[in-house]
């Protein structure tokens, strides 16, 4: 009877752990870093408040959760891991000839503080 008592206490206690490393790793978000390329090797950029509100525009119009706190966007920390996407990303924020896709999702894209007035813009109007 104590075994059954002791192997039941043990399941619930490792179901817990499972949902908290689970939530830490689904939950987590990180500041995003602006990544560029040097030929050989990924390396960190620096962003002014300028850069960083086209970058919420750049993450809104490829549908990536982000969450603004106190100036700096927080991506998942999945997306940290992968360093050709930020590259990618960061691109995107520093190439003024980019444009956001056709049928891209404007209401997320408003929420930034900029109106288009048509799908297609450029970062310039920013």
């Amino acid at each position: 009877m104590m075994y059954k008592f002791g192997y039941k206490y043990f399941l619930f206690i490792l179901l817990i752990m499972f949902f908290f490393v689970f939530s830490i790793n689904h939950f987590s978000y990180v500041p995003f870093e602006p990544t560029g390329f040097d030929g050989e090797k990924y390396i960190k950029l620096k962003f002014d408040n300028k850069e960083y509100e086209k970058l919420a525009i750049v993450l809104d119009c490829y549908h990536v959760n982000f969450k603004k706190k106190q100036g700096v966007i927080l991506v998942h920390r999945d997306l940290i891991k992968d360093k050709e996407l930020l590259l990618n990303y960061t691109n995107k924020v520093t190439d003024e000839n980019w444009k956001c896709p056709a049928g891209a999702d404007l209401q997320a894209i408003r929420r930034t503080g900029y109106k288009p007035a048509r799908a297609e813009y450029t970062l310039n109007h920013i």
